[in-house]
């Protein structure tokens, strides 16, 4: 008996895990594709004043880190309180906590990286509260406009089952 005990336990950890790594696969993905999006279109600004840019690895680290970020908060259940609100309601208020959750982890994420590279914490918290309130607008639109699809999506696939969801999106329709 133990060792079916064991056995189903091991087995239900591997599945867990795989589920873990495909969420994490699929939303860092995402995000890169995201992340992709942005830096080809900052790319093309700065090169008509003939500056360069493209860190391709920025959007592949940027995108593994939040793609982590955003299992912790699914983790933590984070935007669940509302889930038997209408979808679109629910979805919005987890977009909402999501995006303000993401920044909160984005700027303690700056500020270590900053430690790290031995500036003070003085130095840091001055460099992040250089930042302009429209740079920090921006980038909480652009946020709430890359997480409404995929949140939007995620719950869509929940409410309508996996099954469901997978024909009515990968079938062929009459």
């Amino acid at each position: 008996m133990h060792a079916d005990t064991v056995q189903n336990f091991k087995s239900r950890a591997l599945a867990a895990l795989r589920h873990e790594l495909r969420d994490y696969v699929v939303i860092s993905l995402y995000l890169y594709l995201y992340f992709v999006a942005l830096i080809l279109y900052k790319d093309s600004v700065l090169k008509e004043y003939g500056i360069g840019y493209a860190p391709w690895g920025l959007a592949v680290v940027k995108a593994l880190v939040l793609g982590k970020f955003i299992l912790l908060g699914e983790s933590m259940r984070l935007g669940h309180r509302s889930r038997g609100k209408p979808l679109i309601w629910f979805v919005l208020r987890k977009v909402a906590a999501f995006v303000a959750f993401l920044f909160v982890l984005s700027y303690l994420e700056e500020v270590t990286l900053s430690l790290l590279h031995h500036h003070s914490l003085h130095d840091a918290l001055a460099i992040l509260s250089a930042e302009t309130w429209q740079r920090i607008a921006a980038m909480s639109l652009l946020g709430c406009l890359a997480l409404t699809p995929f949140f939007g999506l995620q719950e869509m696939a929940r409410a309508m089952g996996t099954q469901n969801f997978r024909r009515m999106m990968f079938e062929r329709r009459s």
